[in-house]
């Protein structure tokens, strides 16, 4: 019965000491290297799992174009895949929209 506090303990720290996959980005971080910045809408959205990884492939309808070459109403195809750190950033665009 004394070891129940230390292992109490012991199990309230664990979390602490865990890594975690996500990683918090600065807005000019995550863009100051980029080739495209859209706004658009994603379609077409196809998901499948294979060796414990996820995929993912849709297209995007361009509606504005922030940083780059892209023209309204293009199509431009997106895949993906959840191997690796993923980043995000909370911060709405201008105009509101997300």
């Amino acid at each position: 019965m004394k070891r129940f506090p230390l292992i109490f303990i012991l199990l309230l720290s664990l979390p602490a000491l865990s890594l975690a996959m996500w990683a918090w980005v600065p807005l000019k971080d995550l863009v100051v290297d980029s080739d495209l910045i859209v706004v658009g809408t994603l379609s077409s959205v196809y998901e499948y799992s294979k060796d414990g990884t996820d995929y993912g492939q849709g297209v995007i309808t361009v509606e504005e174009t922030i940083w780059g070459a892209a023209n309204p109403r293009e199509t431009l195809p997106l895949k993906w895949d959840n191997d690796g750190v993923v980043a995000f950033n909370t911060q709405r665009p201008l105009g509101g929209r997300a």
